[in-house]
């Protein structure tokens, strides 16, 4: 008897899993896009920062859609069900990184005040009402939630990229890292994608946090094991791409799929390092 749910019918767990989702945030050029240009496949990279895609230039495998030059009026395009024309170029490539949220968040809340300017009670940028906050939170809904929709039909691998801010704790002044994103945003974003990491750097060492702790929330983790800590260092060599010792999330992606979606060792461990080898004597190309 065929069982259906919903409609539909049931599916092998690790058939379930079957592309990256990804929020990686962090401070300004610690090496975000870098990192997000690592993901599988022919990528696109679409751009709201200032100078953002300046460090993945002429990187292969990578077409860069660069939208920093644009203003709140490019909100008008993440109404309907294909914002930014994603869905309509979706089959062209196998990983859409947006860089990034944070920036986009800044054109919704500019989106709002223009919206709100024409109440009876007209808000600005010193003065927001709770509608600009509303459009806002609104819009950044929308075309997230749609962009984890259009990727994760097309299995297509997605990586959200976001800034970082510091909050200070009024109780014991102590300081705690998050998510620049207002509103419900900081919750609802890393509920929907299987990682939420964080790069962060101590003088030229580069750490990816895995799990969340005192200092750096929200981080989570379905692909890595946290057993034996909650971060690994990042090796890669941005002069040269090919280097095979390189960590890329492509490398990480097809060691997890070797382990049929089942957590995996960190990154640099040898156990990593002998599941690496073992996708690697599998590669066909």
């Amino acid at each position: 008897m065929i069982v259906k749910i919903g409609g539909t019918e049931r599916v092998e767990s690790t058939d379930a899993i079957a592309r990256l989702s990804i929020l990686l945030w962090g401070q300004p050029g610690v090496g975000k896009t870098t990192f997000a240009a690592t993901m599988p496949g022919r990528k696109a990279l679409i751009n709201f920062d200032p100078d953002g895609h300046t460090s993945v230039i002429g990187v292969p495998n990578l077409d860069v859609f660069d939208l920093s030059g644009t203003t709140h009026e490019i909100t008008k395009q993440f109404h309907g069900t294909d914002p930014l024309g994603i869905k309509s170029a979706i089959k062209e490539y196998d990983s859409i990184i947006i860089d990034s949220l944070s920036s986009i968040e800044d054109r919704t809340f500019d989106a709002g005040i223009s919206k709100a300017s024409k109440d009876s009670v007209p808000a600005s940028i010193e003065r927001p009402s709770q509608s600009v906050y509303l459009t806002r939170n609104n819009l950044m809904h929308h075309l997230v939630r749609l962009v984890l929709n259009i990727t994760g039909a097309e299995k297509k691998h997605l990586c959200l990229l976001a800034h970082e801010q510091t909050k200070v704790n009024a109780k014991d002044q102590s300081y705690q890292h998050t998510l620049a994103l207002g509103g419900q945003l900081v919750y609802k974003v890393p509920s929907n994608v299987n990682e939420c990491i964080v790069m962060y750097q101590d003088g030229k060492k580069k750490d990816i946090i895995i799990s969340s702790n005192g200092f750096y929330t929200p981080v989570k983790t379905r692909m890595f094991t946290t057993m034996k800590g909650d971060r690994f260092t990042w090796k890669f060599n941005p002069d040269d791409w090919t280097n095979p010792n390189n960590m890329t999330l492509a490398q990480m992606y097809e060691i997890w799929k070797l382990n049929k979606f089942r957590k995996i060792p960190l990154p640099g461990t040898p156990e990593y390092d002998k599941m690496k080898d073992e996708v690697n004597a599998t590669r066909t190309d």
